[in-house]
């Protein structure tokens, strides 16, 4: 007879087992989503095989970026690659210490001051292998930080971002990999406070993110709030990264 099939009983979901269902459905597909990426204000994305350059310590790396328009900014997200990786066990007690730094254009390059700072442990971030390659054959890496609170940035100016990994170690080196290495420009430097030097080699990888609706929006939704939403559906309707270390740049 029609109409009794698994897929076909209407009674099914008229007394609502198809829409809980649905409801548990959607729960299970947000908790194995996790958190979604912000809204996206700003992408270099990375290339496999691409060199990949010095920013630890005092060999530092900035790259300039422009936004549409003015932008709460609140996650950045940037590749690269290590000589020493942290966490490898043949290399106890070596752990990443990223500063992720805003600066003002001064003349094409950062300024000398960063605008505004942030730094582990205080500046939540992630890492995360991926399957691409470095000009060298090294593991790039994906990290994902989450600002502890919203960069103000403005639309339609000269900006720059600098990532440096300060990690206490004497043979551990972190590497930026390179977006484009056809075009753009990017900037290094050898210790705080000193002034920037342009370098034509390429464009470096990163993005920036904020909140969609800033500052109400959340992260990711209660599963709390998903189970009630299900409950009221149912009642209603070069300069590279050699291995020796040495680095083109020239002080």
């Amino acid at each position: 007879m029609m109409g009794q099939g698994r897929f076909c009983d209407w009674r099914a979901w008229a007394d609502g087992r198809g829409l809980l269902s649905l409801a548990f459905g959607g729960m299970l597909l947000l908790a194995l989503t996790g958190p979604a990426w912000a809204a996206q204000v700003f992408e270099q994305p990375p290339g496999g095989g691409n060199d990949a350059f010095p920013s630890f310590l005092d060999d530092q790396s900035a790259d300039d970026f422009l936004l549409s328009a003015d932008a709460a900014v609140t996650q950045v997200r940037w590749w690269g690659s290590y000589l020493i990786n942290p966490g490898d066990p043949n290399d106890p007690g070596v752990d990443d210490l990223f500063h992720v730094r805003f600066f003002n254009d001064a003349g094409g390059v950062p300024a000398t001051d960063p605008s505004a700072e942030f730094m582990q442990p205080a500046l939540n971030v992630s890492r995360t292998a991926t399957a691409l390659q470095d000009a060298q054959g090294g593991t790039v890496f994906q990290f994902d930080a989450t600002l502890p609170s919203p960069v103000d940035l403005e639309g339609g100016t000269p900006l720059h971002l600098s990532i440096v990994n300060f990690f206490d170690a004497t043979d551990a080196e972190w590497f930026w990999l390179l977006s484009d290495p056809t075009t753009g420009n990017n900037a290094f430097r050898f210790g705080d406070g000193n002034t920037w030097t342009s370098d034509s080699s390429g464009d470096l990888a990163f993005a920036l993110a904020t909140a969609e609706n800033p500052p109400t929006a959340v992260s990711e939704p209660s599963i709390f709030g998903i189970f009630a939403a299900g409950l009221l559906l149912l009642v209603g309707t070069q300069r590279s990264r050699l291995r020796g270390g040495v680095s083109e740049r020239v002080c």
